[in-house]
């Protein structure tokens, strides 16, 4: 046996190369076997003790149990339908802005509906204030009874001078002059100017010559009639306004009685293709300019009952003195001639 002090005289031997009497092996199996003890005599009747109560008292745990699942079910709950109603709020919410986007586009539309149909109406408005003005602008500035009065008188006449000219120069017999020359504008320049015509304005005091009328300056047969107001693309469109209009500084009527004519419009309001307006040309029969064609260009109107191969007699009235196709100078009569070949000259 040892006694109390044995490990403290063993540390305290001299000798420390004396051999232990308990060797290293016996001491690890010492402290296994006390590992082993502990575990058998005190841990394990702890955890079978521990066991026990929880078998004996069961409802508890599934009290607890029961208590938290109502707990957690009702948390779900909570939150499904809180969820539920956020997702109803967002549905609710997106149908009345949807709702209030169409409400918005339909206001829109009708609001549009009504610009355009307000739109619509003031176009038609100014369309039918603007028909009425342009009525009202080619309004006849005499009564259809006046018109038709006049249009009923005989023609008006002129006596051109057969054999000297008022210039004094002399005229080929047979021939005569075709209009006062009191207003000679331009010559005939042969081949020194590309106007290669004659250019005589207006004379007289009424309408400031317009309406005067205008002989054949040579027997012959009517080859052409053109005439503005009916062939608006050769020879330009008829000024049927009421009113005046001014050229180079004068004032000249739009509309005028004419006797046997009735109700004569003397410009135009364009060129026209051949830049000629109302136009006649006739071929001469007789004299030394047999066969040529003479041509008077500008007319304001030619004579209502005159067609194309009627003949005509020298100093006979043909027309009435006009501006068309005349924009800016003064109304004139243009008279030229052309050969058999259809030549200028």
């Amino acid at each position: 046996m040892l006694d109390s002090s044995f490990p403290f005289k063993f540390m305290s031997q001299e000798k420390p190369n004396a051999r232990s009497p308990f060797p290293r092996r016996s001491l690890t199996f010492l402290s296994l076997f006390s590992v082993l003890t502990f575990f058998f005599f005190v841990t394990l009747p702890q955890v079978a003790l521990a066991e026990t109560v929880s078998q004996d008292n069961p409802s508890n745990t599934e009290s607890q149990s029961s208590e938290k699942s109502p707990q957690k079910a009702k948390a779900s709950q909570t939150s499904k339908a809180t969820a539920e109603k956020s997702s109803n709020s967002k549905a609710t919410k997106a149908t009345t802005k949807k709702s209030s986007n169409s409400k918005a586009n339909k206001a829109t539309t009708k609001k549009s509906s009504n610009s355009k149909a307000t739109n619509s109406k003031a176009t038609k408005a100014t369309t039918k204030k603007s028909t009425k003005a342009k009525s009202t602008n080619s309004k006849a500035s005499f009564s259809k009874a006046e018109i038709e009065r006049v249009k009923n008188l005989p023609y008006e006449t002129w006596e051109s001078p057969h054999t000297i000219s008022e210039l004094g120069l002399p005229i080929e017999p047979g021939y005569v002059q075709p209009y006062p020359y009191g207003n000679l504008m331009r010559l005939y320049n042969g081949n020194r100017c590309r106007h290669r015509g004659l250019d005589i304005g207006t004379v007289g005091s009424e309408n400031g010559g317009m309406g005067t009328v205008i002989n054949s300056a040579t027997p012959g047969v009517i080859t052409f009639i053109g005439r503005t107001g009916q062939d608006t693309f050769n020879f330009g469109k008829a000024d049927t306004r009421a009113g005046t209009t001014r050229r180079t500084g004068k004032t000249y009527p739009r509309q005028i009685l004419v006797p046997g004519y009735g109700l004569v419009y003397p410009f135009s309001r364009n060129y026209g293709k051949w830049r000629s307006g109302t136009i006649i040309a006739i071929r001469i029969t007789q004299g030394p300019l047999k066969d040529h064609i003479v041509r008077y260009m500008h007319l304001a109107a030619v004579r209502p009952d005159l067609h194309v191969g009627d003949s005509v007699q020298a100093g006979e009235h043909i027309a009435l003195m006009g501006g068309t196709a005349i924009l800016e100078s003064w109304p004139h009569v243009h008279i030229d001639l052309e050969t058999p070949d259809r030549k200028r000259t």
